[in-house]
């Protein structure tokens, strides 16, 4: 038929800018298996792989942008005007 998946390709879905708030969200928060436990949110690298394992065309910043809105990651880092960094300690040998 002519439309069939050749084999060992797989196809993505194309993200639009109209979607990429609900597609990062769903991919950022991941439900807890355990009822009555806080959803868990994911950081950058692992947020974006899991949007690139099924979208193409949303870019890494758009993720990084909704990160640094996300209240609930905002609680557990700092933002400065390099960017993101961990609240805590910063290990000796990068300082």
């Amino acid at each position: 038929d002519g439309l069939s998946e050749p084999e060992g390709i797989s196809l993505k879905r194309v993200a639009v800018v109209e979607d990429f708030f609900d597609i990062i969200y769903s991919m950022h928060v991941e439900s807890s298996s355990e009822p009555g436990k806080a959803p868990k949110h994911a950081g950058q690298k692992k947020t974006y792989r899991a949007i690139a394992e099924t979208y193409a065309f949303l870019p890494r910043e758009a993720v990084t942008r909704f990160l640094m809105s996300c209240t609930e990651c905002q609680k557990r880092m700092h933002f400065n005007s390099n960017g993101l960094e961990p609240k805590g300690k910063v290990p000796a040998e990068l300082t």
